[in-house]
């Protein structure tokens, strides 16, 4: 029985070691074929092009294996060129990935890092609005597609080129682009950590992202994704992105740099949001409603906003021009029909009629009353303390048609008042009451 024993005992130690001796051969074997990296150059950068149609090369590229690191690869001056092969889609001047072992072995790609060194990307939308990189955005539900646990871009560089904003194209530049994206294996969502410069035109102005990314289903379009983040911007210039919102504003002109502090959660179409926004040296033009064009050196609002589907709310408890101070809310329902309805209220602190002049929205009040207030109050003390706005769009739109006189009510108060019935009758001062707007009727009580 002990010779048996010992037997036993003999060739599970000579299996074992023999299963070690294999092992570590094989292990030896395959770092000694990553090592030369360079030997399957061709093959490597075949199979990538045609899994993303887009050409690659790179100078020289390493590889080691280890059981705490798992696949490390690292490659330099790696050039992806765009799908007609004619221009440079993405240049890294050094890349780090590593992959991790174990998913390997039931044949599934994960990266556990992957850093990119001094990376320049081109992104460029052409005249008919598509994107170079549509095709890579298109999402596959495949249990086989490479996962990524972490991204890091140091030093990057974005150029964008928008040929469909306007006629001559915009450049717009991200430099000194840091970036963090990291993922976890028990949840779909990932957080990032986003920090870059952007150049515009001779603008340079600051953003830094923080939050939570998960991306829609691939049935959905991508901007169904769903994100919970806070953006601080810095000196951006309203001018420079004219192009993208114009079609969407009535105004003539727009300008001044923005900063922002704001937070949102939830998908594009159903999005809440909260924050502050401050503009220095503003310009607004707006001839359907104001007469002058209105250069505030600043204007703030905190606001909060609540969007979904059918309807937007958005409520503004302090809003600041110069001097002047108002809140309000705006309630608009109908919003995925062509003339929806718009609700909104407002009130201001007291403020200098003539100093004011400029700001009062002449083109929403009625002709008549309108003309009444401009030829014959000429100066005082007045708060807003109602106005409201109730209407479909087609109606704020036309004001003075009879079939929308209950579109705008306001009532206010007035100290100090200066009143001149006509140019031969004596100028009435210090006239105090309430000024009402109805129906196009127009009285003042003192």
């Amino acid at each position: 029985m002990a010779v048996k024993k010992k037997a036993v005992v003999l060739i599970i130690i000579m299996s074992a070691i023999t299963l070690a001796a294999l092992f570590a051969s094989a292990w030896f074997y395959a770092s000694y074929k990553l090592s030369r990296l360079d030997y399957y150059k061709e093959l490597i950068t075949k199979t990538v092009a045609e899994r993303f149609n887009r050409n690659i090369t790179y100078e020289t590229g390493k590889a080691s294996l280890s059981l705490s690191e798992g696949l490390s690869i690292k490659i330099t001056n790696l050039v992806v060129t765009e799908k007609d092969g004619l221009s440079n889609f993405l240049n890294v001047k050094n890349a780090y990935l590593r992959v991790q072992v174990f998913p390997l072995l039931i044949n599934r790609l994960v990266f556990g890092d992957v850093v990119l060194t001094e990376p320049r990307l081109s992104l460029k939308r052409d005249k008919a609005g598509i994107l170079n990189i549509a095709d890579l955005l298109v999402r596959k539900e495949d249990e086989a597609s490479p996962k990524f646990r972490k991204i890091v871009i140091e030093k990057g560089m974005v150029n964008i080129l928008d040929e469909a904003a306007s006629e001559q194209g915009l450049v717009t530049s991200l430099e000194d682009f840091q970036c963090r994206i990291d993922s976890t294996f028990w949840t779909k969502w990932s957080r990032f950590h986003i920090k870059t410069s952007i150049i515009e035109d001779k603008n340079k102005s600051e953003l830094l992202l923080n939050g939570f990314y998960r991306p829609a289903p691939s049935s959905r379009p991508f901007y169904e994704s769903r994100v919970r983040a806070s953006v601080h911007l810095k000196g951006a210039d309203i001018r420079h992105y004219v192009s993208y919102f114009k079609k969407y504003t009535p105004f003539e002109k727009i300008g001044g740099l923005v900063n922002a502090d704001i937070k949102f959660s939830g998908r594009f179409s159903d999005l809440k949001s909260k924050g502050t926004i401050q503009v220095k040296n503003a310009l607004v033009d707006y001839p359907a409603v104001f007469r002058d064009i209105l250069q505030p050196k600043m204007m703030q609002l905190d606001y909060a906003i609540r969007r979904n589907a059918g309807s937007l709310n958005l409520n503004v408890p302090s809003m600041t021009i110069d001097k002047f101070k108002a809140k309000g809310n705006l309630e608009i329902s109908d919003l995925d029909k062509k003339d929806p309805f718009i609700k909104a209220t407002a009130e201001t602190s007291a403020f200098a009629i003539k100093e004011a002049r400029p700001y009062i929205p002449w083109g929403i009040i009625h002709k008549g009353v309108g003309s009444f207030i401009e030829t014959h109050i000429k100066d005082g003390k007045f708060r807003l303390v109602e106005g409201k706005l109730h209407g479909r769009l087609s109606q704020i739109a036309n004001m003075n048609k009879k079939e929308n006189i209950d579109v705008l009510y306001i009532r206010a108060e007035i100290n100090n008042g200066v009143f001149e019935a006509s140019k031969t009758t004596p100028v009435f001062h210090d006239i105090s009451g309430i000024l009402e707007l109805r129906k196009r009727e127009f009285s003042l009580k003192i």
